[in-house]
C-alpha cells in the first residue's frame, strides 16, 4: 500500500470517525442537553418522545393525499399534548402550525400554583380594536384613548372594577374576587351560619382568600336503627393539586359533627365532593368560605327555608315529599310544587340570573344548562355578583367591532371597559403595538418551565383556536437548560 493510498484510507476513517462522534453526541445531547438546548419536532408522521400525539376531541394522525403531509384535525375548539420536560429545564420555546392562518390561537397550561393560565398568540378581534397598549408586569393591558395611561396592574384595582376588562386571565380575576370576598370576613372563624339541608351527594366550589384558609364545621343526622347493617358515616373529597383529600367521620351516632380544614392554600377556588348515602341529610354550616353548590341541589327539612341565586336561563323543581308540598318564588313570581310533579321555568333573557325562594327546603332543582351554580342566599346578592364576575366574551368583541364599523354608536356592551388585562406571546404583544393583525399559520410561544406545574417530567399544553376542524401540521419544541445546573443537581439528588 503506498503513501496516497494511507491518506486516503486515513481520510475516510477520519470522515467515518467524525460522523460516528457526531451521532453519538447527538443522541448523548438528546438525554443530557450538554449543548444548552435541544428540539424536536412533531409532524405526526410517527411518534415522537417528547411531543405525543394530540389527545381530547380530535384525530388520530391523518394523511393529506394531495400534500403527503400528515395531521391532526380537531373536533372541538381545542385539544392538548402531555409534552415531556426534561430535568431542570428552565425554558421551552414552542412552535405550531397549521394548514391555513387561523384568527385566534391560545396556549394554555397549568402553573406552579395549580391555575389555569392563558396566553394569547393571534386575536383578530383583540388587534382589531386598535387601542393604545401598555405591557406591564408580564401582562398586556390595552385602554381606551380617553383613560389614563395604566402605570401598575395594582392601579387598576383601585379604579372602579367595573371599568376594568378580564380576557383569559383567571389570576386576575382570581384577586379581584378574593380582595372584595375579604372584605367581608373581618377577621372572623366562622362568619355565617348556614341552615343548608344538602342530602346525599353534592359538590361544592369553595373560595379561598388572602388568608389561604378553607374551614367549613358541619353537622349532620344520619338514619341508624338497631337492625340497620349498612354503611353510615360522612364522606368528602377535597381536590388539592392533582390529588383528592379525604375527610372521613365513621360516627355511628344519629347526629355529628365534621370540620374540613386546610391551611396556607394559594388563593382560589377550591372543589369539595361530598360522598355519602341518602340516609344522611346536612343541618347546619358554620364556614369561613363562601361556596357554591354545582349542577343541582337535594334538600330534605321542611322547617328551613332554601334561597338561592342560580346562574341559569332554566330551572326544574321537584319534590317527592308531601312535606315539600309549597308555592315557590322565582325571580318574583309564584308556582305551585306538588308532589310527584315539576316546575318548569325558562327565562328569556340570556346571562340571567334566577333567584329561588323556598319557605320550605324539600325539594330538588337542577337545570339543562350547563356549569350551573347554586349560590345560597344567605351569602347576599352582592357577593353573588363578586364571584360571578365575568370575562370579556368574543360576542362583545364582535358586537363592539360591529357597531363601530357601521358608526354605530351603541356598542355599549365593550365600551363599559377602559382596560381590558390578558397575557399575550412577545409577537403578539409586538403586532398590537404595531396596530397589525397577525396572519400567521405558525404561531410561537417561550414558556418559563419554573411557572410550570409538571409531574412525572410531564406537563399538559392547551391549544385553542376560534373554530373547530383546525389541522395541525407541526408542532415544534426546543428546551434550553444549563448543562452544569443540571450535573450539580443530579448528584445533589443522589447524596
Amino acid at each position: 500500500m503506498d503513501k496516497k493510498e494511507r491518506k486516503i484510507i486515513l481520510f475516510f476513517r477520519i470522515i467515518i470517525i467524525s460522523i460516528a462522534g457526531l451521532f453519538f453526541l447527538w443522541i448523548l445531547n438528546n438525554h443530557l442537553i450538554f449543548f444548552g438546548s435541544i428540539n424536536t419536532v412533531n409532524d405526526f408522521s410517527k411518534k415522537n418522545p417528547f411531543i405525543p400525539y394530540l389527545q381530547g376531541n380530535v384525530s388520530p394522525p391523518l394523511k393529506d393525499l394531495i400534500t403527503k403531509k400528515t395531521y391532526q384535525q380537531l373536533r372541538a375548539i381545542s385539544a392538548y399534548s402531555n409534552l415531556y420536560i426534561p430535568s431542570d429545564t428552565e425554558k421551552i420555546d414552542l412552535r405550531i402550525s397549521t394548514s391555513s392562518p387561523e384568527s385566534v390561537v391560545i396556549f394554555g397550561y397549568k402553573n406552579q400554583a395549580r391555575q389555569n393560565e392563558e396566553i394569547v398568540a393571534q386575536h383578530n378581534l383583540l388587534a382589531n380594536l386598535y387601542w393604545p397598549i401598555k405591557n406591564i408586569d408580564g401582562y398586556t393591558v390595552l385602554y381606551q384613548s380617553k383613560s389614563q395611561e395604566p402605570e401598575k396592574i395594582a392601579d387598576l384595582f383601585a379604579q372602579n372594577q367595573e371599568r376594568l376588562g378580564i380576557y383569559k386571565c383567571d389570576e386576575i380575576k382570581n384577586q379581584i374576587i378574593t380582595k372584595k370576598i375579604n372584605l367581608v370576613f373581618n377577621d372572623q372563624k366562622y362568619w355565617i351560619d348556614l341552615d343548608l339541608p344538602l342530602r346525599s351527594n353534592h359538590n361544592l366550589e369553595v373560595y379561598v382568600g388572602d388568608d389561604g384558609i378553607l374551614d367549613l364545621d358541619i353537622k349532620y343526622r344520619q338514619k341508624i336503627n338497631s337492625e340497620d347493617t349498612g354503611k353510615h358515616g360522612f364522606g368528602a373529597y377535597l381536590e388539592l393539586n392533582d390529588e383528592e383529600k379525604e375527610y372521613f367521620n365513621d360516627s355511628q351516632e344519629e347526629e355529628a359533627t365534621i370540620e374540613i380544614k386546610e391551611e396556607n392554600l394559594p388563593v382560589g377556588k377550591y372543589i369539595l365532593k361530598f360522598d355519602h348515602n341518602n340516609d344522611l341529610t346536612f343541618q347546619e354550616i358554620k364556614t369561613h368560605n363562601i361556596f357554591t353548590i354545582l349542577d343541582r341541589i337535594k334538600l330534605l327539612n321542611a322547617d328551613q327555608t332554601g334561597n338561592f341565586y342560580v346562574n341559569a336561563n332554566n330551572i326544574n323543581i321537584t319534590t317527592v315529599h308531601s312535606s315539600g308540598e309549597q308555592e315557590i318564588d322565582i325571580n318574583g313570581d309564584k308556582y305551585a310544587l306538588k308532589k310527584s310533579q315539576k316546575i318548569s321555568y325558562e327565562s328569556t333573557e340570556k346571562n340571567n340570573i334566577i333567584e329561588l325562594q323556598a319557605e320550605k327546603a324539600d325539594f330538588e332543582a337542577y337545570s339543562y344548562d350547563s356549569g350551573v351554580k347554586f349560590f345560597p342566599a344567605a351569602f347576599s346578592l352582592e357577593l353573588y355578583n363578586t364571584i360571578s364576575y365575568q370575562d370579556i366574551s368574543e360576542e362583545q368583541l364582535i358586537d363592539y367591532q360591529d357597531n363601530v364599523a357601521k358608526k354605530n354608536n351603541k356598542a355599549k356592551k365593550l365600551k363599559q371597559y377602559d382596560y381590558i388585562i390578558f397575557k399575550a406571546t412577545d409577537d403578539f404583544a409586538k403586532a398590537l403595538a404595531n396596530k397589525e393583525v397577525l396572519t400567521n399559520a405558525d404561531v410561537k410561544m417561550s414558556l418559563d418551565a419554573n411557572n410550570l406545574y409538571i409531574k412525572d417530567n410531564k406537563a399538559d399544553i392547551n391549544f385553542t383556536f376560534s373554530n373547530p376542524g383546525v389541522q395541525i401540521v407541526e408542532i415544534e419544541a426546543t428546551y434550553y437548560r444549563s448543562f452544569w445546573k443540571y450535573l450539580k443537581n443530579y448528584f445533589t439528588k443522589s447524596k
